[in-house]
């Protein structure tokens, strides 16, 4: 699961990460690691608002172990609309 929290407070969640080149395929990735950078599209299809910045943007990695989550938490993060 993933969440967004805007500059009001509001919180928004979305269950499906895509590959940017194919939003067709989900994004999967076996073994997270942290010091490597992955592309991928979140779309969070409650969004009503154009926000200028995201206070926290929460990515929830699921493990192989069921019931296995490691969150990644990025604040601050500014939106750059296309």
């Amino acid at each position: 699961m993933q969440q967004i929290v805007d500059p009001k407070g509001n919180t928004l969640q979305s269950f499906t990460a895509l590959r940017p080149n194919d939003l067709t395929k989900t994004f999967r990735i076996e073994q997270a690691e942290t010091k490597i950078s992955y592309a991928f599209t979140i779309e969070f299809k409650e969004a009503k608002d154009i926000i200028p910045t995201i206070s926290l943007l929460r990515l929830q990695i699921y493990g192989e172990r069921v019931g296995s989550t490691s969150n990644y938490n990025f604040k601050g993060l500014d939106v750059k609309w296309d």
